[in-house]
């Protein structure tokens, strides 16, 4: 364990296995290539060591890197550092150097300063909760969608009001309205982003994951008897190989296991897109960028902390109604 901190690595609660010792968890690569004959011979042969990729994440030892390789960002010409933005409806390369005062959402570097200064928001797979306003998210995209509106791509001119057909009173028909019919109401929830975001439920999750799954489940079929929801539960399994969706009941509500190399969060993002129009959906995220997406679709917005206090009421007023202490 000593050994695996010294490696800027992380540990689970090490597993007894009849007299052995299992210990599981991550490292970087660079740090952990050529520890199984270190290991060996310190445990006089019978230690073993077993490793798999487990993905992209920070460089434990930046500044060393990009140090001893000399990386020049401007003269990657293949790469280039500077970034491209939208203004007007066209694009505009903005130098490395001015992003950040151009632009209006956090950095990633902040973003990873937020994350070290509130551990308890930490999630996996995703960052941390960046709730973004509805009215601001409808300004971005009311300034994607109207840009160039009232201009002739054509001619270059713009035109008002007044160039629109005039309608007299005489041509008026009155046209009673279609009766409505209320929409089937969906609810979304990326569960592995609620869990880390619930303080009951990540208290369970450091023991035992499969146990923190099971009591959101609980409480989500508790949340739909409540509600006229059909509810449905995504979780991550892009990591598992081979993995097609998968889809079951669970008591009143449904769970769906992601494919390979696809994210809960782009499950739902394509759900809302295809199903948008038909269903009145809401989805529980706290990702900045999958808010845009999911309020251009036209579903509704829960904060994970939103939805926590919405839960924790509603059971609070069921107590209140029944008299249970």
């Amino acid at each position: 364990m000593t050994d695996i901190e010294t490696m800027s690595g992380t540990f689970d609660v090490p597993e007894d296995l009849d007299g052995m010792s299992k210990l599981s968890g991550t490292a970087p690569a660079s740090e952990i290539k050529n520890y199984q004959a270190k290991l060996i011979t310190y445990t006089k042969g019978e230690g073993q060591l077993s490793l798999s990729f487990a993905g992209y994440q920070i460089c434990h030892n930046s500044e060393a890197v990009k140090s001893q390789m000399e990386y020049n960002p401007e003269s990657d010409i293949e790469n280039p550092a500077a970034s491209v933005f939208c203004s007007h409806g066209s694009a505009v390369i903005v130098p490395w150097d001015q992003v950040k005062d151009k632009c209006h959402v956090p950095c990633r570097n902040e973003k990873r300063q937020m994350i070290e200064e509130e551990p308890t928001t930490k999630r996996m797979n995703h960052s941390v909760d960046e709730w973004l306003d509805p009215d601001e998210i409808d300004k971005i995209l009311h300034m994607a969608t109207h840009s160039n509106h009232g201009k002739n791509p054509k001619k270059g001119w713009h035109y008002g009001e007044s160039n629109r057909p005039r309608r007299v009173d005489s041509d008026y028909v009155y046209t009673a309205p279609k009766e409505v019919k209320a929409k089937e109401k969906y609810l979304l929830v990326d569960g592995y982003n609620l869990i880390y975001a619930w303080p009951e439920l990540k208290a369970v999750l450091d023991v035992n994951l499969d146990g923190a799954r099971g009591k959101l489940l609980d409480i989500l079929s508790n949340y739909k008897a409540m509600t006229d929801y059909n509810v449905i539960a995504v979780f991550d399994a892009y990591r598992v190989k081979g993995h097609e969706v998968t889809a079951s009941d669970y008591l009143n509500i449904h769970q769906v296991f992601t494919a390979e190399a696809q994210t809960a969060d782009a499950y739902i993002e394509r759900f809302t897109h295809e199903h948008g129009k038909k269903y009145d959906i809401s989805v529980v995220t706290s990702d900045g960028l999958e808010q845009v997406i999911i309020r251009g679709a036209g579903a509704r917005l829960i904060s994970s902390r939103e939805f926590i206090e919405e839960v924790e009421r509603r059971a609070q007023e069921l107590r209140e109604q029944f008299d249970i202490k």
